[in-house]
């Protein structure tokens, strides 16, 4: 069954059924075509991305080569921790630890 892809790569929608997936069938009116709907695909599937979802395939496609780990700030924490600097707020901490905790 052959697929249609539209509205990608775009960053405006192509059609006006926005996020919906839409399957036209193809009539076989005479016995002949009948005959042949073994021989060729008789649906055709249609996909139809939303602006959303091609604005996180674009967002995905840039994020994907930022490094997971900040070795900057990284680098900043373990000076501050070498000059015995580094301080550390045990409020702020407590209420991120609270708030991750009831998040679960």
């Amino acid at each position: 069954m052959p697929i249609e892809i539209t509205g990608l790569p775009t960053t405006q929608p192509t059609n006006t059924h926005e996020g919906k997936t839409t399957r036209t069938r193809t009539d076989h009116s005479n016995s002949d075509q009948a005959k042949n709907e073994s021989e060729t695909p008789s649906q055709v599937d249609t996909v139809f991305f939303t602006e959303t979802a091609t604005q996180l395939q674009v967002m995905e496609s840039e994020i994907v080569d930022l490094p997971v780990v900040d070795m900057e700030r990284v680098e900043e924490i373990k000076l501050q921790i070498n000059d015995a600097k580094y301080e550390i707020d045990a409020n702020r901490l407590a209420e991120k630890l609270f708030r991750f905790e009831t998040q679960l």
